[in-house]
């Protein structure tokens, strides 16, 4: 299962930048590839042998990462589908555990959007 989940995930990251960068500017494809490099880095909270806290710098550089990208280009909201999608297959939660993991993400496309 985990395979497929990554396949599809590959196949859907480079049909977005593509059509971004077919459809839209550099900048549009810097702030996707901006955000993308987000996603990494939030996955990287699960890693095996972190010490004490440790996670939550790497969801610190990611809000960062994904705060520039939004900046950047409003299009990179919508890698928050692949944020939701590996909090769900990843880490078994239902979607309200993984939309209250995601509550900061969620908070920044607000704040990007109306300022």
């Amino acid at each position: 299962m985990k395979s497929l989940t990554a396949k599809i995930l590959v196949v859907f990251i480079f049909g977005v930048l593509l059509g971004v960068c077919i459809k839209f500017s550099f900048l549009a494809f810097v702030g996707l590839f901006c955000s993308l490099g987000a996603l990494f880095i939030y996955t990287l909270k699960d890693a095996t042998g972190l010490k004490h806290n440790q996670y939550k710098h790497f969801i610190f550089v990611s809000l960062a990462l994904y705060a520039i990208s939004l900046m950047l280009s409003l299009i990179s909201a919508i890698t928050i589908v692949l944020f939701i999608g590996y909090e769900l297959f990843t880490n078994n939660k239902s979607v309200q555990q993984a939309n209250k993991q995601l509550l900061p993400f969620y908070a920044i496309i607000i704040f990007v959007l109306f300022v």
